[in-house]
């Protein structure tokens, strides 16, 4: 399974995100850092941390498209160490975990996966972490942590990505009619891996019809 798309599929991916979510993200930082400042030079702080934030995390995606990963590396520590208050830090740390996948680090991008889960504010950004790291362990054959990993996840976020690796992690247990049940749950979610996911779930009829013709 590749854990991750390409590397142009992944600058989308997170331009999209920022498109529609990045004014709240700004506004739920304001709101936050408002409380441990006061009034008189509180804005001028926060909107110049805000700046510099967000000017290393377009550079971030620029590395990434241009497939610079050491820059990638080097940005999102650099946000993690001096900017982890803000949303960015989280965001660059996921563009580094898929860049440390395709340098064959997985021990690395677990770790950083695992930074976002516990520390990124926004729900959504943590579950993207704990999905993408279920999936990192899932194939390096760490099933058990794989399966906490997704059992960690709150419910109704990424419901079909949850369900066809659930149905992955079921099946390779041996447990075909529970691993059939979580492929229908990915198909009922609006999987956009529905060819594949329905694959999967007609391969397990497949086997539970040899089963019966022996």
């Amino acid at each position: 399974m590749d854990v991750y798309d390409s590397e142009k599929e992944q600058v989308e991916a997170l331009r999209k995100w920022w498109q529609e979510n990045g004014k709240a993200l700004i506004i739920g930082v304001v709101i936050g850092l408002g409380g441990l400042f006061g009034y008189r030079g509180w804005q001028d702080h926060v909107t110049s941390k805000a700046m510099e934030a967000a000017d290393l995390h377009a550079g971030v995606l620029v590395a990434l498209e241009q497939a610079q990963h050491a820059t990638v590396i080097a940005e999102a520590a650099r946000l993690r160490g001096d900017y982890a208050g803000t949303p960015y830090a989280a965001l660059a740390t996921l563009a580094e975990a898929a860049v440390l996948v395709r340098d064959d680090d997985p021990g690395a991008a677990r770790t950083a996966l695992q930074w976002v889960a516990d520390n990124a504010e926004q729900p959504e950004v943590a579950a993207v972490a704990r999905l993408r790291l279920a999936r990192l362990l899932y194939d390096q054959g760490e099933v058990d942590a794989a399966r906490a990993a997704l059992d960690a996840l709150p419910d109704g976020l990424f419901t079909a990505q949850t369900a066809e690796l659930r149905g992955d992690l079921l099946r390779d247990a041996g447990q075909r009619e529970a691993a059939r049940i979580a492929y229908r749950e990915a198909l009922d979610a609006g999987s956009e891996n529905r060819a594949i996911v329905q694959m999967k779930l007609d391969d397990l009829g497949l086997e539970v019809a040899a089963e019966v013709s022996r």
